[in-house]
């Protein structure tokens, strides 16, 4: 029996599932509908046509949402609860919306003030879908990569990296763009050990950016010509200057991610020494159902 919707709606994809008293996944869709594609903010009739899909749009179930369909270019804003943050804060901190396909109960975000300003929104339900109870360290790949201290059950401490963004503005908009595209795992590979090596000599990461063109000109190396060097370079400086902020606690990492840039990422960092362990797949669905279980909206 199903007793609970939960939705993981981000800015390029939403998922929608179905699950059962255990957690089980009975049904779930997958689209490309994330919320930079609704027009109008009609969130609502998006998300029903996805419940017809399922079968579901006429029953009364719990539905509860996360991801950037709570954030400001979304279908509620929700307000950030403060780090250090648990599943109960998460639960006791849920903002409703009520529609025509019932009350639709949205997650906040996390904010950090201290060491440093930071944000997350959406990373906080796939990590309330982690086993935790013991000190590590989260790494979840993308746009804008985030390092996560796990500690007693809360998220203690995270770092955000532009990675992704800041490789796509490099590969789009700079001398960089006549790289090849085609992927070489070695060229990956040296990238991330430059990387690693730059930042403990203390080569900034703008004039290693400059100096993979001048490798190519003057044939000093034959990885740089590849944006798979480029690629390996910008996360070996992410995790070479995660670790030097204390990201370092464990010498395993969970990598929270399906794609193949998760797989990339292990890759990584094994060149550091440290062995990455994949987050079972899924796993928003998990923390949606542990948040929406704690504040009591799943019936016995």
């Amino acid at each position: 029996m199903i007793k609970l919707i939960a939705v993981d709606w981000g800015t390029s994809s939403l998922r929608v599932y179905l699950l059962d008293q255990n957690c089980e996944i009975t049904n779930n869709l997958r689209s490309d509908r994330g919320i930079s594609t609704v027009a109008d903010n009609n969130f609502e009739a998006v998300l029903y046509e996805h419940l017809v899909q399922l079968d579901v749009a006429e029953d009364v179930i719990p539905i509860i949402a996360s991801g950037m369909i709570t954030s400001r270019q979304g279908w509620h804003e929700t307000q950030y609860v403060e780090c250090p943050a648990g599943i109960e804060a998460l639960a006791s901190s849920l903002e409703s919306l009520d529609t025509s396909l019932g009350r639709v109960m949205f997650v906040p975000g996390v904010k950090q003030y201290e060491p440093f300003p930071d944000i997350m929104r959406g990373e906080e339900t796939q990590l309330a879908g982690l086993s935790h109870s013991q000190k590590r360290v989260a790494l979840l790949p993308g746009t804008h990569s985030k390092w996560v201290l796990l500690k007693n059950e809360r998220i203690d401490q995270f770092s955000t990296f532009m990675t992704g963004d800041l490789f796509k503005a490099v590969r789009s908009h700079t001398i960089l763009r006549s790289l090849k595209d085609q992927w070489a795992e070695d060229a990956f590979t040296q990238g991330v050990v430059d990387g690693k090596v730059g930042l403990n000599e203390k080569i900034g990461l703008l004039s290693s950016l400059f100096q993979t063109r001048v490798k190519t000109i003057l044939d000093l190396s034959r990885y740089t010509e590849s944006a798979s060097y480029l690629s390996g370079l910008l996360i070996g400086y992410e995790i070479a200057e995660a670790l030097h902020n204390g990201y370092s606690l464990a010498t395993n990492v969970v990598v929270i991610g399906e794609t193949q840039l998760a797989d990339h990422y292990i890759t990584a960092l094994e060149v550091f020494g440290i062995r990455g362990e994949k987050a079972l797949a899924d796993i928003a669905s998990r923390g949606l159902f542990a948040i929406a279980s704690k504040a009591g909206l799943i019936s016995e």
